[in-house]
């Protein structure tokens, strides 16, 4: 059941047991909601399955991929002290569509097991839940995803009230990720955003992001950091706009931008730019086809503007078929371009597209 509705419409859910029309037993059921849902390329991990053939304990798995088009998932299960129970599980998702495991640990060949782990990613939205129950006394508990430690609730940077998505029209499709999304790592050094605007001919895109410089990768300090990169349907050659900063003794920052030609015939634009270690910067990129502009202003927090880059876009309307999406990627891989080295210990935070028609 989806409900498309004004905000004042609020919904939960429950499932009721009842004896003789007598109440007996009550159980809340997830609700899944742009605030809960489960973002592209993410890691969600639910706890605490169980079996038991001798009591009747059971655990059943669902997975949903909440995207238009289809989803690949990988699945991990891991005991309570951290070993994983099995191989990577991949599983291919129809686009909207639901699975549901029953007795997931029977699946895996377990009889009797307690305080399961499962750990799941999607390239696309997705949405998990487990149902603990016993098949003999038919108790039943849902668990939903758990909480980790990259919460900075209390000690985060706070959020000032509004922005994001509440400040844009409501004529725009937007997409936000607030807070701080995404800190690479050498386990993690590439983010993918994955955005599903509905299908029509759009007049302009604004992307907005805080970075704070974590740190010139210290063997090419002079090397391409990436901000962002951001293009239709994962191909380079339609591309909105690729930002980058370059650190000591070159001191730049750069855009490339263009659709429908190769890299190097796409326009740049760069200007001398220094972005220094342990500073927060927003960048707000326009790319604006119905006033034929392409802009960057780069601001400190003190709202500041330190710089402002200007051009010209290739294309007189952003053109979005069915199933076109919008795809942004953050960070290098190490190793792959040596002028591309990763931007580890960096925060990406507070990102809001908006795709206006």
């Amino acid at each position: 059941l989806e409900i498309d509705g004004p905000s004042q419409i609020v919904a939960s859910a429950r499932l009721v047991a009842s004896d003789d029309g007598e109440e007996v037993h009550r159980i809340v059921l997830p609700v899944i909601t742009s605030d809960t849902v489960l973002h592209s390329n993410s890691t969600a991990h639910l706890q605490g399955w169980g079996r038991d053939t001798a009591s009747g304990l059971a655990t059943d798995f669902a997975l949903i991929n909440l995207s238009t088009v289809t989803a690949s998932c990988e699945i991990d299960v891991f005991s309570s002290n951290g070993t994983e129970l099995t191989s990577t599980v991949l599983l291919p998702l129809q686009p909207l569509s639901h699975l549901h495991f029953e007795d997931a640990l029977a699946l895996l060949g377990f009889d009797k097991i307690d305080l399961v782990r499962a750990s799941v990613s999607c390239n696309q939205d997705f949405y998990i839940y487990s149902m603990r129950y016993n098949q003999q006394s038919g108790k039943l508990a849902f668990q939903i995803p758990s909480g980790t430690g990259a919460s900075t609730l209390g000690i985060g940077t706070p959020v000032a009230p509004g922005g994001g998505c509440a400040e844009v029209p409501t004529t725009s499709v937007c997409f936000e990720r607030s807070g701080i999304f995404f800190t690479p790592n050498p386990g993690d050094p590439v983010r993918r955003l994955v955005f599903n605007p509905p299908s029509g001919s759009y007049s302009k895109l604004v992307l907005t992001i805080k970075v704070r410089n974590g740190g010139w990768f210290p063997s090419k300090m002079n090397g391409t950091h990436n901000i962002f990169w951001l293009v239709r349907n994962a191909k380079n050659r339609d591309m909105f706009g690729f930002v980058n900063v370059r650190g000591p003794n070159t001191n730049d920052l750069f855009i490339r931008h263009g659709f429908n030609l190769p890299q190097g015939q796409k326009p740049r634009l760069s200007s001398g730019f220094q972005h220094p270690e342990g500073v927060r910067y927003t960048y707000k990129y326009t790319f604006d086809t119905a006033q034929r502009i392409v802009d960057l202003t780069v601001t400190n927090d003190n709202g500041t503007a330190l710089l402002n880059l200007r051009g010209t876009p290739n294309v007189n309307a952003i053109n979005l078929g069915s199933g076109d999406n919008i795809t942004m990627d953050i960070g290098f891989p190490l190793g792959v371009n040596p002028n591309e080295p990763p931007t580890y210990n960096w925060d990406y935070e507070d990102l809001v597209i908006e795709v206006a028609p």
